[in-house]
């Protein structure tokens, strides 16, 4: 595939139900597809970390930083990083990203997990 897109994460502070966490979204088909990172943190090789994924957003949220007033996920949203990142695979259940941000950089995967379509794993490195 390897194909040049975007990314950006969102450091979330919700004052819903998820609370604190990441928003990774990448550019995807003309939408930000997004998984929140309930741990807020990178994984580290070998030890994936829990992705939710969640509704797509439009790309004028990749600049995005501000207050989300009302409704669901309302609070104050930061830009973490950004960048591109080259897509490596793009499977109905394994993705591969190669992240070219200041902070996210690297080989990582987003392996879905179980039966439950919206549970992912975020993997660093090879998978």
């Amino acid at each position: 595939m390897s194909k040049t897109s975007r990314f950006v994460v969102h450091d979330h502070y919700s004052k819903g139900s998820s609370g604190h966490h990441w928003d990774l979204r990448i550019y995807y088909q003309g939408v930000l597809k997004s998984w929140a990172i309930p741990k807020h943190t990178l994984p580290k090789s070998g030890k994936p970390l829990r992705a939710v994924q969640v509704n797509d957003h439009p790309i004028s949220w990749y600049k995005f930083e501000g207050e989300i007033k009302s409704g669901y996920g309302r609070g104050k949203v930061k830009i973490y990083d950004k960048g591109v990142c080259t897509l490596l695979t793009w499977q109905p259940k394994k993705i591969g990203i190669v992240f070219k941000g200041s902070k996210v950089r690297g080989t990582y995967w987003l392996i879905q997990s179980g039966n439950d379509e919206r549970m992912w794993m975020w993997v660093k490195g090879k998978a």
